[in-house]
């Protein structure tokens, strides 16, 4: 890596550092169309601060951001607020009208200047390492510097205030009986957001900062459990994009492939991964519910052959139709035998039944484990009947639910609850 490619990786990271802390707060506050619309709404105050003063200055294009940020904030705030239009349809009024009035202010008004709408829109992260700082002999990239104490500001600004953040985010009608300054704060967080945005544009557009703002927080947010998860699992997620883009941009230099682009693309890729295989993840869903499913049925087998030896084909049957009853979204008529004749090989691999002739009938092992389930049966129609004031008819079709509940502590709570043996009419013992 040579030193061009060297400080374009490292300018990458700082963004997406300085981005991901304060895009924590927007997820869990459900407001992420607020980083879309700051991310775009500062560019009529870049282009504003640039007419002004013929300059192409950070300082006064910041000024210029934290005004259009703050205005972009307060109208969004009064369109939701006091006319009651849905937050984010309101956030996507303003930030709209602002930007396109951005694009026309650039593209029309500073032509003479190297004020390109592509670099605000795409950056141009690649150059960033050839604008440098002198420091007696060391060259550092602007970018590096500017980023870098955005980074730092940013840093403490989440260190100092995460005791309020982590009850804003979590409880904030508790933030605001407890006495924070709720409305202080989060104008303060969206100053820092548009300083962010308006610092990274050059490097790297308005489109990754979006991206690193919102993607590694609701990655993480599919892990977390906690706002100081988040933060650690979103600042390494977006140091493993970056790290990853810039393997696959040395895989395919000769293409000419932006890295920017490389570490979107990378970012959405890891999203999807993440939400196939969290357990908030649709895969995982899927296996959960395919397990908890064969197992209901399972232990419905072996309830039934307590009663003595049936054919395969009529186990089969009752299968399917007790799995119906248990989950009709998830068992179809096609797929409830594949998961019957499954839950029926499952039974014997593990010793519970002995198929033989076409005749199934139960071992030890599962007479042992059907007897549970009978007793646990029984214990939830004694309970539902005594303490849920069910009917004689109702518990038995709840218990039928209810016994597969796998925590020990909620079946001996139960056995404690039901110490003395109830009798409920027309059920035999």
């Amino acid at each position: 890596m040579n030193f061009i490619g060297f400080w374009v990786v490292i300018i990458a990271i700082i963004i997406a550092l300085s981005s991901a802390l304060l895009g924590n707060i927007l997820v869990l506050q459900k407001d992420s169309m607020l980083a879309d619309a700051l991310s775009h709404s500062v560019l009529p105050g870049i282009a504003l601060a640039f007419f002004l003063t013929q300059s192409r200055t950070s300082v006064a294009m910041v000024i210029g951001a934290i005004v259009m940020a703050l205005l972009t904030s307060c109208i969004s705030n009064y369109l939701s607020e006091t006319l009651r239009l849905e937050r984010n349809s309101a956030l996507g009024v303003v930030f709209t009208g602002f930007f396109a009035l951005g694009i026309i202010l650039i593209t029309n008004g500073a032509r003479a200047v190297d004020l390109d709408p592509n670099c605000v829109l795409f950056g141009a992260i690649e150059l960033t390492p050839l604008h440098t700082i002198s420091f007696g002999s060391m060259h550092l990239p602007k970018a590096a510097l500017s980023n870098g104490i955005v980074l730092l500001v940013n840093f403490a600004f989440t260190a100092i205030f995460f005791k309020q953040f982590n009850i804003i985010t979590f409880n904030p009608s508790f933030a605001k009986v407890s006495g924070i300054r709720v409305t202080c704060l989060k104008y303060v967080h969206i100053l820092l957001v548009a300083i962010t945005c308006v610092i990274a544009f050059e490097s790297v557009g308005s489109i990754m900062i979006i991206a690193f703002l919102v993607i590694p927080p609701a990655i993480a947010w599919l892990f977390a459990r906690s706002l100081k998860q988040m933060l650690v699992y979103s600042s390494l997620i977006a140091v493993c994009a970056v790290m990853i883009s810039e393997l696959l941009q040395g895989m395919f230099i000769d293409r000419g492939l932006p890295f920017v682009g490389i570490i979107s693309a990378v970012l959405g890729v890891l999203f999807t991964t993440a939400l196939l295989f969290s357990s908030h993840g649709v895969l995982f869903r899927i296996v959960r519910d395919v397990l908890a499913n064969v197992k209901t049925i399972q232990e419905d087998m072996l309830k039934v052959l307590l009663k003595g030896k049936v054919t395969k084909e009529e186990m089969v049957h009752f299968a399917r139709r007790g799995s119906k009853q248990h989950d009709k979204k998830f068992w179809s008529m096609r797929m409830s035998r594949l998961w019957s004749m499954l839950s029926l090989r499952l039974l014997e691999r593990s010793q519970f039944i002995v198929i033989e002739e076409g005749m199934v009938c139960i071992d030890a092992k599962g007479m042992q484990k059907a007897k549970e389930l009978s007793k646990k049966h029984r214990l939830w129609e004694e309970f539902l009947y005594a303490k849920g004031k069910f009917s004689s008819f109702q518990v038995h079709r709840s218990a039928e639910i209810f016994e597969h509940i796998q925590e020990q502590e909620i079946t001996t709570e139960l056995d404690k609850e039901t110490e003395e043996e109830i009798s409920i009419p027309g059920h035999k013992h």
